[in-house]
């Protein structure tokens, strides 16, 4: 039922989309990824294994893609769920899925391997 009642408001303003989609769907391909990489290092330095790292890292990368949208709409009632949700589920998870998660995982591998 949640995920219904959100993909309704979300679906209620989808022309907003259109003209923020750009700025907003570069950040959410740009900041993925510095996140990323900011918690490979901090993996790194608190001496994780390479799949707590993983791990870490793809918490980190995630734009939470549940939780995040249902406390903006309730602690930020004026934000927007019309472009909260694409690019969360649609832009974050995907890039996540099919780049994120093996990039991720290759800079593990050749950290772990050179450096532990």
């Amino acid at each position: 039922m949640y995920m219904l009642d959100m993909g309704i408001i979300a679906g209620s303003e989808i022309g907003l989309l259109v003209k923020s989609g750009l700025f907003l769907t570069v950040f959410a391909l740009i900041f993925s990824p510095i996140v990323g990489l900011t918690c490979i290092a901090i993996a790194g330095i608190m001496h994780f294994s390479p799949g707590d790292s993983l791990l870490f890292c793809l918490l980190g990368a995630s734009a939470s893609y549940i939780a995040v949208p249902a406390a903006m709409r309730f602690s930020v009632p004026q934000a927007n769920l019309s472009l909260l949700l694409p690019m969360a589920l649609g832009v974050t998870f995907s890039f996540n899925i099919t780049i994120g998660i093996p990039l991720y995982n290759m800079i593990i591998q050749h950290l772990f391997a050179h450096l532990f």
